[in-house]
């Protein structure tokens, strides 16, 4: 087959614009803090559920020294379960502090912890410090973000043919199923101890009677969600 030149490729028909669903937007530290600190909430209240034999046999633990919260398992690498969730976000890391967490990991034998870090972890410097040991940068998440503004009456996104049903006691175990199942992990036995916990809403997408997603939601003593 000929390849075609660049010069002979007809240019793609750009995508009509239209207005974004979800802004970007520079938030300003404070806000930083309190979203980071909804996130370790959930990840504590996570752990607290973990049935004991289950933690046990996985090396699963959370550990917390004052603000600061990471966790740590032997079995699963999964990176949520060997990191450190919140360091230089509500108090100024230490490089004592970061060497304390590197030996750790080392000592349970874990080869690839994980740091999250914004831009408005303190000092500036961290990422160098993180840099000059070895670690480095792998992708990252987006923080999403929305106040309690009532949405709009009609879905941002096309619902044909798809519904949205909460996790009840006779479909949990469908639900953790499919997560195991897409993420290849054995928490089964750790998700069914948050079906119906406190706080805690979970939720699937069904398309033609078949789970295609899932979600959770987390509501702290705070209101975060």
């Amino acid at each position: 087959m000929q390849p075609a030149a660049l010069s002979e490729l007809q240019p793609a028909i750009p995508p009509e614009p239209r207005s974004p669903a979800i802004g970007v937007d520079e938030i300003p530290r404070n806000l930083s803090r309190a979203i980071e600190r909804a996130e370790v909430n959930a990840w504590l209240d996570l752990y607290r559920a973990a049935p004991s034999d289950f933690a046990a046999r996985q090396g699963l633990a959370i550990a917390e020294d004052g603000d600061l919260v990471w966790t740590t398992c032997t079995t699963i690498p999964f990176i949520h379960f060997n990191c450190v969730k919140n360091f230089g976000v509500e108090s100024a890391a230490t490089e004592s502090r970061l060497d304390a967490l590197l030996a750790h990991y080392r000592d349970a034998g874990i080869l690839r912890p994980w740091f999250y870090t914004n831009p408005h972890t303190e000092p500036a410097t961290l990422s160098c410090w993180l840099e000059a040991r070895g670690l480095q940068r792998q992708g990252g998440w987006e923080r999403i973000f929305r106040d309690a503004t009532p949405l709009p009456a009609e879905p941002l996104f096309p619902t044909e043919d798809v519904s949205v049903e909460r996790v009840t006691p006779a479909t949990a175990r469908e639900w953790a199923g499919f997560i195991d199942s897409q993420y290849r992990l054995p928490t089964s036995p750790w998700l069914l101890a948050l079906a119906g916990r406190r706080g805690w809403h979970h939720y699937m997408l069904r398309r033609e009677d078949a789970v295609a997603a899932v979600r959770s939601m987390f509501i702290g003593a705070d209101g975060m969600a």
